[in-house]
């Protein structure tokens, strides 16, 4: 088994009695902390893969009544610099894809810290946009199905939603 670390964003402050419950539904690998403003779990989680990982703390957290997972973070973000690392390209170079193509060539913007000098951008859609060999990255894929899929289940309204949705996802 590997560790994976990713943060859960939850919709509500944790108190400290709800601090106490999450770790005695198994989240114990988990530390209490905020994330962009909001409060969260940082988890680390021993798993057979990325996606049971999210899948169990996501259940064990929301067993705590209250509790309610908005979202997940944990793509790796990387700077103008990390990208002209990664890239063996020259930071001018990037710099010219950000600034100069962006508009024309549909460079991702930046993930965070856009009005600021020192911008992020999520790595997997950086990737996406070299058209990239390493472009199949299964962690930033597997964070944003597991968004996709919080976000559809907190939208859902009554059966009917559940059961088209069910049939959406099975018809792929």
């Amino acid at each position: 088994m590997d560790t994976y670390n990713f943060i859960l964003i939850l919709d509500r402050a944790v108190d400290e009695a709800t601090s106490d419950r999450l770790f005695e539904a198994g989240l114990d690998d988990a530390a209490v902390t905020s994330f962009d403003g909001n409060a969260a779990l940082d988890v680390d989680r021993d798993a057979p893969g990325l996606l049971e990982a999210i899948t169990s703390a996501v259940q064990q957290a929301e067993s705590v009544d209250g509790v309610r997972v908005v979202r997940v973070e944990g793509e790796e973000l990387v700077s103008q610099a990390d990208i002209a690392e990664r890239t063996g390209r020259s930071r001018q170079a990037v710099n010219h894809w950000i600034k100069r193509d962006a508009d024309s060539s549909g460079f991702p913007p930046p993930a965070y810290g856009s009005s600021t000098r020192s911008p992020l951008w999520r790595w997997s859609d950086v990737q996406l946009w070299l058209d990239d060999d390493r472009s199949a990255d299964d962690r930033g894929r597997i964070i944003a199905l597991a968004n996709a899929t919080l976000l559809a289940r907190h939208n859902l309204h009554g059966d009917d939603e559940r059961r088209l949705v069910g049939d959406l996802l099975a018809a792929g």
